[in-house]
Order: structure tokens, then C-alpha cells, then sequence
């Protein structure tokens, strides 16, 4: 057997969700138009409760085009010289998150990362500073990527 339900629910006079033009979503229900909830909206609203969080044991994530600013900042925490940290991570972030605008220092897509991804990152990045720095850059991004993809 197969039961389909269909459900209005009413929600205060907000726009609770907006499409790419900015304009709120919506859809034909029962011959009118009414405003509508994606589901990215309803997951966001998910990831970023803290209940969940608590409940699921796993931190709340961030959505981010800015990874390059938030590695480089805990990068310099660790009293990393500027310029060599914006190389590192112009060669880091291209090589096992996503393709990086070098001008802007943001990635070209939004990425998804929980803290102990983030902290991950941060640590192999660290642990590799010398050989990041160095001759060897080449090689020891191979090896982080590896252990990124495969940990």
C-alpha cells in the first residue's frame, strides 16, 4: 500500500526562503499560489540547531567561500609569515578542497566543513609547513592529499 500526504502549514507573514533572484519561492497548492519552504532551507535550518548538534554529536558546519581566511588566520595564531601562508594555501586549498579565485582568495564554489574538518586541514597543514615551504612542495601536497581523501 501506498499512502501520499499532503500537507499546508502556516507559517507568520515572513519570506522565509528566497530563490536566486531574491524573490520568495513559492508553487501552486490547491489552485493558489502559496509560499514555500525548500528543502535546503529546512536543512539548513537542521545543521545549524544546536540540539541536533548535541544530539548527533557532530559540531555545527559552516558553509564557506572563505576557507583561505580562516586557515590563514589560525595560521598566523601559530606566528606563520603572511606571505608564505597565502602560498601554501594558494597551492593547499586548489589541491584537496576546490578550485581557489587567487585574486580574491575565495573559493569558486561553497564548501561545507565541520570544525574537525577544518582543524584537519589546519593540522596537516602544519605538520607539512617545512615541506610546503620547501623544494619538496610537490610531493608532500601528493602526500596530504592522501591522507585528506583517504583518513
Amino acid at each position: 500500500m501506498f499512502i501520499e500526504i499532503h500537507m499546508i502549514q502556516n507559517f507568520a507573514p515572513s519570506n522565509l526562503n528566497r530563490d536566486d533572484t531574491n524573490s520568495p519561492k513559492d508553487c501552486e497548492f490547491g489552485g493558489y499560489r502559496r509560499a514555500r519552504i525548500s528543502s535546503q532551507c529546512l536543512k539548513r535550518a537542521i545543521r545549524k540547531n544546536e540540539i541536533f548538534a548535541e544530539t548527533t554529536g557532530v559540531g555545527i558546519g559552516e558553509r564557506t567561500k572563505y576557507i583561505h581566511r580562516i586557515l590563514s588566520e589560525k595560521l598566523a595564531e601559530e606566528g606563520k609569515d603572511s606571505e608564505e601562508i597565502n602560498s601554501v594555501l594558494k597551492e593547499v586549498i586548489p589541491n584537496i578542497l576546490t578550485k581557489l579565485d587567487k585574486k580574491k582568495a575565495t573559493t569558486d564554489t561553497m564548501i561545507y566543513l565541520g570544525p574537525s574538518e577544518v582543524q584537519f586541514i589546519f593540522e596537516q597543514i602544519k605538520k607539512n609547513w617545512d615541506g610546503l615551504t620547501g623544494s619538496n612542495q610537490k610531493k608532500t601536497l601528493e602526500e596530504i592529499k592522501k591522507t585528506y581523501l583517504f583518513s
